[in-house]
C-alpha cells in the first residue's frame, strides 16, 4: 500500500515539476516579448520625436540662413555661417559622444527594460 501511495505521490510531483517549469519557460518568454515591445515602443517613439525635432532644426537653420544673408547681403554668407555653427556642433558631439551622449542612451535603454522588474517589485 505505501508503494502505491509513493509511486503515485513521486508521479504527481513529476507532473506538477514537469508543469512548473514549462510555466517557467512561458513566462520567461511572455517576459521577453513584453521587454521586446516596450523597447521597440520606446526607439519608436524617440524615433519620432528625433524625425520631428530634425525638420524643427532643418526650418530654423533656413530661416537662420535667410536671416544671416539678409543682415550681410550674401544668402551665401548667411548659409556659409549656418554650416560653421553646424560644424562646430558636430565637433563638440564628436569630442563629448562617450561621456555624456552614449551614457544617456545606455540609460534609457536599461531604464525601459528595468521598468517592468520596478512595477512588479511595487505591486508586491
Amino acid at each position: 500500500m505505501k508503494e502505491e501511495s509513493l509511486g503515485s505521490y513521486a508521479q504527481e510531483l513529476k507532473k506538477d515539476i514537469s508543469e512548473y517549469v514549462d510555466l517557467k519557460v512561458q513566462h520567461s518568454k511572455l517576459l521577453a516579448y513584453e521587454k521586446i515591445a516596450k523597447t521597440t515602443s520606446a526607439a519608436t517613439t524617440y524615433l519620432l520625436i528625433g524625425l520631428f525635432i530634425f525638420f524643427a532644426f532643418l526650418f530654423i537653420s533656413f530661416t537662420l540662413a535667410f536671416y544671416l544673408g539678409n543682415i550681410t547681403g550674401s544668402t551665401t554668407l548667411g548659409f556659409g555661417i549656418v554650416t560653421i555653427i553646424y560644424i562646430f556642433i558636430l565637433i563638440s558631439v564628436l569630442f563629448f559622444r562617450k561621456k555624456y551622449i552614449k551614457n544617456v542612451i545606455t540609460n534609457k535603454i536599461i531604464g525601459v527594460l528595468m521598468e517592468e522588474e520596478n512595477d512588479e517589485d511595487e505591486q508586491e
